[in-house]
């Protein structure tokens, strides 16, 4: 090789190794799921990065969903830096002592809650873990209604300190938020022996359930205080403190929110201490109730109604009761009770009950802490007996979504022309239930057995 040639060479591999590095990182909108490894987000002045595994793109906006009982999520907001996430359908339960999701840094961070999240601290750990110096705020305003579940199993808040961690500049203003706290901490605030100020709920229904000894929110037992707690526009904030704590306030020391900025819309309903998240029903006033008196300055004022007629599913849908008769040609199913009958309602309806009783479970489970029995729950599934019966509408199969999401199979059990069949939507089940239903909003088990599989018993 000359020494021209191999100048060419060594010039060109230079060349190549420079673009290399003055290349930008992929910059997209990805969705990690979380099964997958922990993943990291760090933001600066220049932009934000999300890594996980070996991989790290440039993302302003990751979506976070999956399940899983080990990994994390970590959010670094440098100085002058906001990071921003969205989490949907994020399921962490911390059996191996960590906070499911944790904030660092001297920066703000923003979380977006899309469809339904539930978080549970290790021991010592909240499930929102809150480290940066700066705000965080926890909000539902992309147009895709959404909730969380944080809980701690002990020591830690649902969302603010871990154990012996005072916290301060958290912010709410949206979401259907359900914050419970371990033992001796808020269910939004500090940790044991951590202060919570300056927490402001300024919108969202949120249920914020003290652990035993600790207020709803502020903050933790043995707490040297709880400063700012700021209440207003249309939030609808229910608050109990666990077993003899305070609701708002630190320990069994009560704290008066302010208020002064409070709609008419909004209100803050305080239960006596001990009081469950399952007693309360968060959409509507309760307990001792405080409500706004500023009329909303966004409410529109109705100057006319409309009147319309709601369509009735058309009796051809194969929605209802198969029989099986005998003819000369062959067996025939017909519907004996078509979808828009009295038995098919009361049939829906019954389904219905057992599988919100179920997803209510779920929700107890997580406000608890009670990893045992979730993880029971997700082995056990949900196993609906339907008989003869052979479809479900849109609404029904709505609620079988939610509980594949959280991680919940749902097996049918049903009869179709004398012969027993059965079918599971399985947790996180890639195609959605509700997606196969017709335009008259039905869809039947058959069908689901093509989707699914399904096993003739």
């Amino acid at each position: 090789m000359n020494k021209l040639t191999r100048g060419k060479i060594t010039g060109s591999i230079i060349l190549t190794a420079v673009l290399a590095l003055s290349m930008p990182m992929t910059v997209c909108a990805e969705t990690y799921d979380i099964a997958n490894g922990s993943i990291s987000v760090n933001a600066t002045t220049s932009g934000q990065t999300v890594t996980q595994g070996s991989s790290t793109n440039t993302d302003a906006a990751p979506v976070i969903t999956g399940w899983t009982d080990y990994a994390s999520v970590t959010i670094n907001a440098e100085q002058n830096a906001t990071a921003s996430i969205t989490l949907k359908d994020v399921n962490i339960t911390s059996t191996y002592g960590h906070a499911p999701i944790g904030t660092i840094g001297s920066g703000n961070v923003v979380i977006e809650l899309d469809e339904n999240s539930f978080l549970i601290g290790g021991y010592g750990y909240a499930a929102i873990q809150k480290g940066n110096a700066g705000n965080m705020t926890i909000k539902d305003d992309n147009g895709v209604s959404g909730g969380l579940t944080a809980s701690s199993l002990d020591l830690g808040a649902g969302i603010g300190g871990g154990n012996g961690q005072s916290v301060e500049n958290i912010t709410i203003t949206g979401g259907t938020i359900v914050a419970k706290g371990g033992g001796n901490s808020a269910g939004i605030g500090g940790g044991l022996h951590g202060s919570g100020s300056n927490i402001t709920v300024s919108g969202g229904t949120v249920t914020a359930i003290g652990g035993s000894g600790g207020p709803g929110i502020g903050g933790g037992q043995s707490a040297s205080g709880s400063n700012n707690i700021v209440i207003m526009n249309d939030a609808k904030v229910s608050v109990a403190g666990g077993e003899s704590g305070a609701a708002i306030g630190y320990g069994n020391n009560d704290v008066i929110p302010d208020t002064t900025g409070l709609y008419t819309a909004g209100f803050v309903s305080i239960y006596p201490a001990g009081t469950l998240a399952s007693e309360i029903n968060p959409a509507v006033p309760g307990g001792t109730t405080t409500v706004g008196t500023i009329p909303d300055p966004n409410a529109s004022v109705t100057t006319s109604t409309t009147t319309s007629t709601p369509s009735t599913p058309s009796t051809s849908v194969a929605g209802g009761r198969t029989i099986t008769s005998s003819s000369a040609s062959s067996d025939v199913s017909v519907n004996s009770s078509g979808p828009d009958s009295l038995d098919f309602v009361l049939f829906l309806e019954s389904i219905d009950k057992q599988i919100e009783d179920n997803l209510k479970k779920l929700n107890d489970l997580f406000a608890s802490g009670d990893v045992a029995e979730l993880n029971s729950l997700r082995a056990t599934g949900i196993k609906l007996d339907t008989g003869d019966w052979v479809s479900f509408r849109k609404s029904t199969y709505a609620l079988i979504e939610q509980a594949s999401k959280a991680g919940i199979p749902v097996t049918i059990d049903f009869i179709y022309q004398g012969k027993g069949y059965s079918t599971t939507i399985p947790a996180y089940a890639k195609v959605s239930p509700v997606s196969l239903c017709n335009e008259e909003g039905y869809c039947g088990f058959l069908n689901l057995i093509k989707n699914y599989g399904g096993v003739e018993k």
